[in-house]
């Protein structure tokens, strides 16, 4: 994602330096007087859910059965669907990898009320290391910052037993389900849930929302990031939960399987992360099935307005959903999507999908935001005065597959730790397929970098360093695109000059294979830098403030 940046995406094309500073993030409510509803077929979503061949939330309530192997997550995903997501050549050693859940989700969407309904089976074994006495779910959606929407669980049972969930934090983001006995490590148990969302319409009204849990009424698109509750990770001994922030990402997450079953009226496209292995129609209601392979969340659009385009790289196809008034920059978006991914792919390690999918999405307070095997892109950025800004845009996204979706980190604590590593591959392909716009991008970011540094002096105010968390960056937007993202990016570039490129991009391509689909810390990247030089860097990492919570 790239940064919160106020109304700068209205601002006029020669600002582009300008704009790219604080690009990247993420919206919502009612249908206003006036605005004609999306169309709705019936009968409603609710009423075909139980035709669908997947068991029904009663059945599940009244089962005591739990999986009883602690691969009941490959029993619950079985691994010959899930490979279907990903590249014949990039499957992984799937024992090796920290899973913790399949998730096996239900959809039903009504955009007449823009709510839906859906229902999850999550079998997921204890990875913490100890006795779990409780479960943590985030509900997103309900955060006012960044989403502006509602997720409820309607009634859950674990292990066979139904239990009371109870919402906690500020913002009703978190999801406690006790465990009627405790869970002994390593053991499996599956978890039931039921649920209703409410997703906002044009934006709500809001200016804290981004667009990525939003309905617009005029263009006919629903995007619903993290619809679904979404298991906390468990990180030193307790489970990780925290308000979210309106600066920067909010998720953090494990990675693991999907199976999805995604039901939309007939002629509306669904564009997800993941691989649609099957679709079919049911009373007027399309019907898509979707795998995803070992991923950190599923998000979705769906639109009966979308335009695809596609080409390959290799083996992995892109796909390019773009909205008619936006035409003239969807050759654009898809070549620099197909060109990023070809030149990142053999720069730092093969994207591990079989698909990558670009979506054009009404925005607000962002260009672009990154999910596993999804780029969203900001539906302005196609017309008028920002569509020079696009390339950059779909560039940065493309390069948060590798950091973010395959290797991930802390983004609350760490957020230095993919931005700066994506904005720095973003420039690095201009650097090799667009020389001109890099001299210029480049130039931007360090005069742009001094200026709001000169500023802060001549306040006196002193400025967070690089590496941060995001908490200290809250109400300084300015101030977080400029030094995490920019600065972040010239750093790598003094860092790749000091170390030469073939030891730089050595790094780079080791850190990327050793830290596949973990959250990898701080110090594991900087790390892999005097690894591969057999050097020690500490002074250059305190000149540039990166040292900090390694």
């Amino acid at each position: 994602m790239e940064p919160h940046g106020g109304n700068t995406l209205g601002r006029p094309a020669a600002a582009i330096v300008m704009i790219a500073i604080f690009v990247l993030a993420v919206g919502c409510v009612l249908w206003p007087a006036g605005n004609p509803p999306l169309a709705t077929p019936e009968p409603t979503a609710r009423g075909v859910v139980a035709e669908l061949p997947t068991a029904t939330p009663a059945a599940v309530v009244t089962s005591p059965t739990v999986v009883a192997s602690p691969d009941s997550v490959f029993v619950a995903c079985p691994l010959e669907q899930q490979n279907a997501a990903l590249r014949a050549t990039s499957q992984p050693e799937w024992n090796r990898l920290p899973l913790w859940a399949c998730y096996d989700l239900e959809l039903s969407l009504n955009p007449e009320e823009m709510t839906y309904t859906g229902q999850a089976r999550i079998t997921l074994v204890n990875r913490a290391g100890r006795s779990l006495e409780t479960l943590v779910f985030r509900l997103y959606p309900n955060a006012p910052l960044i989403y502006g929407g509602q997720l409820s669980v309607i009634d859950a049972v674990v292990g066979g037993t139904a239990v009371t969930p109870t919402l906690f934090l500020s913002d009703q983001t978190a999801l406690r389900l006790p465990l009627a006995d405790p869970l002994p490590a390593g053991e499996p148990v599956v978890v039931m849930l039921r649920f209703r969302g409410e997703v906002p319409v044009d934006f709500g009204g809001s200016d804290d929302v981004y667009g990525i849990f939003n309905a617009d009424s005029e263009r006919s698109v629903v995007t619903m990031a993290n619809w679904y509750p979404l298991l906390a990770p468990w990180r030193d001994g307790t489970w990780y939960a925290t308000p979210v922030l309106g600066e920067g990402d909010a998720v953090v997450s494990e990675v693991a399987l999907y199976r999805a079953r995604i039901m939309v009226p007939a002629g509306w496209h669904v564009v997800t992360g993941g691989t649609v292995v099957a679709d079919r129609q049911v009373n007027g209601y399309h019907v898509y099935e979707v795998v995803t392979g070992p991923v950190r969340e599923l998000t979705l659009v769906a639109s009966p307005a979308y335009i695809r385009r596609e080409a390959t790289v290799g083996d992995v196809g892109v796909v390019h959903w773009g909205l008619e008034e936006g035409d003239v920059g969807w050759d654009e978006a898809l070549d620099v999507a197909r060109e990023s991914m070809e030149l990142f792919g053999a720069t730092f390690g093969p994207y591990p999908y079989a698909e990558l999918d670009v979506a054009a999405i009404p925005m607000r307070n962002a260009a672009g935001v990154e999910y596993p095997g999804l780029a969203l892109i900001g539906a302005d950025l196609y017309t008028g005065a920002d569509r020079s800004f696009l390339p950059v845009a779909v560039a940065h996204e493309v390069a948060h597959q590798w950091w973010y979706a395959v290797v991930g980190n802390d983004v609350l604590q760490a957020p230095w730790q993919d931005e700066a590593l994506t904005t720095f591959s973003s420039l690095f392909y201009f650097e090799e397929r667009r020389p001109t716009q890099f001299t210029r991008l480049y130039k931007g970011y360090e005069q742009y970098v001094r200026r709001v540094e000169q500023e802060a002096r001549q306040q006196g105010q002193e400025l967070p360093t690089i590496a941060q968390p995001l908490n200290a960056f809250v109400g300084r937007e300015r101030a977080y695109g400029a030094i995490v993202y920019l600065k972040g990016a010239l750093f790598f570039y003094a860092l790749r000059q000091e170390l030469g490129d073939e030891t730089f991009f050595r790094a780079l391509r080791s850190y990327y294979e050793d830290y596949q689909y973990t959250i990898a810390p701080p110090g594991a990247l900087l790390a892999s830098f005097e690894d591969a030089c057999g050097c020690q860097l500490d002074a250059l990492y305190r000149e540039w403030g990166v040292a900090d919570g390694n």
